[in-house]
C-alpha cells in the first residue's frame, strides 16, 4: 500500500502546483502571449497527475491481488519471512507451474 500512498501524493502536489503556476501566471501570459516555460511546467503537472492517478489503481489492484491469494494467483512470489505481508519474486521452474499437456 506505500505504492498507493506515493502515487497519491504525487497527485496531491501536481494539484497544488498546477494551481500555484495559475494564481501567479507571468506578464506575458497574462497578455495573451505564450509562455512557453509556464506551458512546460502546466502540461507537466497535468502528465504527472493523471499518470500517478492511473498507477494508483494500478498499484491498490496489484496489492489487493497479491494479499488475497498469493500462491494461486501469483506463483512466482513468495512469502519473504513467515508472518509477513512482504513478498518477494523467486525463480522456480517452469515446468512446475505449467505442466505438459499429454
Amino acid at each position: 500500500m506505500q505504492a498507493v500512498r506515493y502515487r497519491y501524493r504525487l497527485c496531491t502536489e501536481c494539484s497544488e502546483e498546477f494551481k500555484a503556476l495559475l494564481a501567479n501566471p507571468s506578464e506575458t501570459w497574462q497578455a495573451g502571449w505564450g509562455d512557453e516555460e509556464l506551458m512546460y511546467k502546466l502540461e507537466r503537472c497535468i502528465y504527472v497527475f493523471f499518470m500517478s492517478g492511473l498507477s494508483v489503481f494500478e498499484s491498490f489492484a496489484l496489492a489487493s491481488t497479491s494479499s488475497l491469494a498469493p500462491s494461486v494467483l501469483m506463483p512466482f512470489l513468495t512469502s519473504a519471512s513467515p508472518g509477513t505481508s512482504h513478498y518477494a519474486l523467486q525463480a522456480r521452474p517452469l515446468p512446475q507451474h505449467f505442466p505438459k499437456r499429454q
